[in-house]
This record gives C-alpha cells, structure tokens and sequence, in this order.
C-alpha cells in the first residue's frame, strides 16, 4: 500500500483556492494548520509550499497569528517561520492594536476617496 505524502498542497486555478493534506487529513485553512501540524518543520515546509502557490503566504500567515494570545500568537510566528504583517515579531496590547487598525483604516479610506476622484 502506497504510503501517503507528509504534505500536499494543491492549487485550484479556476477558484485560486488551495486545498492542504497534511498526513493524510485535509486541513480546511491556516487555523487547522496551526492546531493540527506541530512539528516545526512540518510547519516550515507547509510553509515553503504555500509559498511556491501564493506571493500572499508569508503574510497571509502571519496576519492570521495575530487572532491568537501573545504566547501561542510568538509561538506560531516562531514554528511557521513568519511575522505579523503589520506589527513584525512584536506583540502589540490590545490598545495597539486598536489604534494602528483605526489608522490603517483612515489610510485606506483616505486612499479610495483619492483613487475615485481621478
């Protein structure tokens, strides 16, 4: 019997869906990643093929660890091998948070009313 790939990671080109196998089970997105590979260097593998799918894994990923606590949030970033797209490795306070979000916010709106007045 033909043993089954450590990680697979597939393509929809028609969706721009991927879909991930990880020993065998299908992972639904990055959070079943996180709660089902532990390995790091699983991780760091399932990392090196998302990459090779999308120019948006890296964020994409790190991005997703900022839903978690400080701890799991670092440790996350440190098994996967990314950072947080906005706040890098740092582990920014609620309030922090908060406020860069607002101010991304008025930038984006600031950018749209520009783009739409061209």
């Amino acid at each position: 019997m033909p043993r089954k790939p450590i990680l697979k990671m597939e393509l929809n080109k028609k969706t721009g869906n991927i879909t991930t196998w990880y020993m065998g089970e299908k992972l639904e997105g990055i959070t079943d990643a996180f709660d089902v590979i532990k390995n790091p260097h699983h991780a760091k593998r399932y990392m090196a093929e998302y990459r090779k799918l999308s120019k948006f894994a890296d964020s994409n990923v790190g991005y997703m660890t900022g839903y978690y606590d400080s701890k799991t949030m670092r440790e996350l970033q440190e098994r996967f091998g990314v950072k947080h797209p906005i706040f890098g490795g740092a582990v920014p306070t609620a309030k922090e948070a908060f406020e860069v979000g607002i101010g991304v916010g008025k930038k984006r709106r600031k950018n749209a009313a520009r783009q739409a007045s061209q």
